[in-house]
């Protein structure tokens, strides 16, 4: 069967890379075709990674539907959506001063894009019970700057939750077009049913792990440091800290060198040393779930080894990593990287337990997509 992968909903490919490989690793080995494309095609199953602020790919979607109602679109979701204070959007979990914006943008994009749902009264009284403390926000922003002497504009600070109500509201919207959905994390199902209605959820895609690759690649052209990719929040630079003061308390700065970060667009081709393992912080403290897709890039793409600050116990997946707890760990890291082989043989046994898991989970879903598209294509018939 050929499956493809839409893409052309997302404006680069950076945030969404690990999960193509995820996604057509698990497709290829079991003997399917798919290709990654910016053209919707009504002759494949299509996967659709979640995006849909952009009103013009929104619009490409529902025509391409309304034109080829038996084609299979299958939505792969990624984000988290909760519902708090009054207000629904992903990844909220701030208190009610951003509830507060987020209901005035609730009401405001609402009234502004076609291809969100409109508001309904109940939207507008959140919003203006909200209100006044808009001004609280206000004044706590032009404070910031005040203090710390910068010139932060509004529409930056306000940008990230913006961003994230309006993939929201452009999933709330879009979900109408999808014949089934898979989740890459399971706790995302939580509170998916206020919007999903008749959708079925095919299940939680799990990464697959090259056990070979990890035994040839592990600590391959690192440096013994730990690294941390992506947005370096006040949170999680209290762990590098942390870290770095554990390195000096214990006299070892000549050997473990001082946790970093590394920007998150670095390529292996640029010359900049990697670390042997990679610290994997949740972005806030009250942050409520685990991330296997990082795992997996750490394990498979990264090769260095990932650590964990907390453990969820939500994916199997984060069984194949370390977690940090103190001075104890450094030591722990330390020979680890001495003897890679010791740490090899601890992953060994973890690793084909995990790959049970996914296997079989894989398999379920695949099954179950191939059903769902000949089930559309006999009502086709």
């Amino acid at each position: 069967m050929r499956f493809s992968i839409f893409v052309s909903n997302h404006g680069k490919l950076d945030g969404i890379e690990d999960l193509i490989s995820i996604i057509s690793t698990v497709i290829i080995k079991r003997g399917h075709e798919v290709t990654v494309t910016e053209t919707l095609d009504p002759d494949a199953i299509t996967l659709i990674i979640d995006e849909f602020t952009d009103a013009i790919s929104n619009r490409e979607i529902i025509e391409f539907k309304r034109q080829n109602p038996n084609s299979g679109l299958v939505y792969v979701l990624t984000e988290f959506i909760e519902h708090r204070l009054f207000v629904t959007s992903f990844n909220f979990f701030g208190g009610i001063v951003e509830a507060s914006v987020i209901a005035a943008m609730n009401v405001y994009f609402r009234n502004h894009r076609e291809d969100f749902q409109s508001a309904t009264i109940q939207h507008w009284l959140v919003a203006i019970f909200y209100s006044p403390l808009l001004v609280v926000y206000l004044f706590d922003h032009f404070l910031r700057n005040l203090i710390r002497n910068e010139r932060l504009p509004l529409i930056s600070r306000l940008h990230r939750t913006a961003y994230m109500l309006m993939r929201y509201l452009g999933l709330e919207k879009m979900i109408a077009c999808a014949d089934a959905v898979i989740l890459s994390h399971q706790s995302i199902v939580d509170n998916i049913n206020g919007i999903i209605e008749n959708t079925p959820v095919l299940g939680t895609i799990h990464p697959e792990i090259n056990f070979a690759e990890i035994e040839r690649s592990l600590f391959l052209d690192k440096k013994l440091f730990i690294e941390i990719t992506g947005s370096i929040t006040p949170y999680r630079l209290k762990f590098i800290r942390r870290i770095n003061i554990d390195i000096l308390s214990l006299g070892i700065k000549n050997r473990f060198n001082p946790c970093k970060s590394i920007p998150f667009s670095t390529t292996a081709g640029q010359s900049i040393a990697r670390g042997a393992y990679s610290l994997h912080p949740p972005q806030l403290k009250n942050w409520k779930y685990s991330s296997p897709t990082r795992i997996y890039r750490a394990l498979q793409h990264e090769h260095n080894m990932p650590v964990l600050t907390k453990v969820f116990h939500q994916h199997p997946i984060e069984k194949l990593c370390l977690q940090f707890i103190g001075e104890k760990s450094l030591y722990e890291m330390y020979r680890y990287f001495k003897f890679p082989s010791e740490l090899i043989d601890y992953l060994g046994p973890l690793t084909k337990e995990y790959m049970q898991i996914a296997n079989m989970e894989n398999d379920r879903i695949l099954q179950a997509i191939m059903i769902n598209y000949k089930n559309l294509k006999k009502n086709e018939s």
